[in-house]
């Protein structure tokens, strides 16, 4: 929320937020290069304060959290971020078998034995940014950008797009991330797009969800 030039960010799970700030201009006050500010904190069972934490408060589960490679990590080997709207399966014991099928003829997952949760919480991260003129542009994206994209390639992507409008930065950092993405995966765009929705295309790619801000209008309001 921005209200009286002041950012107010509430953030829980593994989406990031990045705000652009413009560092260089040249002669005709064009933008030539923007400062980075990370606005929030991954809360991710790969995080190894995280990981410390959890064991902290539940020293006698060895299992609080399983990981099946270094960048992926899941709290109680169901759920990659440690604080997360829903997911009632890992906070409260009522819910804790409720993951079956339409018919209930078996479950997608065995239910957690001696549940002492709540193992996840709801509670946001909240902290307070002061805007001033330079602050360009915020940027909210789920993990499946941030996969493929650092914080400097997706401000040269501004960078080269001066005078683009939101809606052609957004397309821009959407599009260099699934270049990549298809990249790593040897394959072309055209090719990766066409892979059917579910687990092969999940391998390829997370899901990507991005809001782009422009905070030289958020400061109107």
């Amino acid at each position: 929320i921005v209200v009286n030039n002041k950012l107010y960010m509430a953030n829980l799970g593994d989406s990031k937020a990045r705000m652009f700030s413009v560092k260089e201009t040249d002669k005709n006050d064009k933008y030539t290069d923007f400062e980075v500010t990370k606005l929030s904190i991954v809360f991710n069972a790969r995080k190894k304060f995280e990981q410390e934490r959890l064991m902290k408060e539940y020293p006698n589960e060895k299992n609080i959290y399983m990981c099946v490679s270094p960048g992926a990590c899941y709290v109680k080997g169901r759920l990659q971020p440690t604080r997360s709207l829903g997911d009632f399966h890992l906070k409260y014991a009522e819910f804790n078998n409720h993951v079956q099928t339409k018919d209930n003829s078996k479950k997608y997952k065995k239910e957690i034995a001696g549940f002492d949760g709540p193992y996840i919480s709801s509670e946001p991260d909240i902290k307070i940014f002061e805007l001033t003129k330079k602050d360009k542009y915020l940027l909210m994206a789920t993990d499946g950008l941030w996969d493929f994209l650092r914080s400097r390639e997706i401000s040269e992507i501004f960078k080269k797009s001066i005078n683009a409008t939101i809606e052609k930065n957004c397309f821009n950092v959407l599009s260099t991330c699934l270049e990549k993405a298809a990249t790593e995966s040897r394959m072309t765009i055209e090719q990766m797009v066409k892979v059917p929705e579910g687990r092969g295309r999940r391998r390829l790619h997370d899901d990507i969800t991005m809001i782009l801000l422009d905070l030289n209008k958020a400061r109107l309001l």
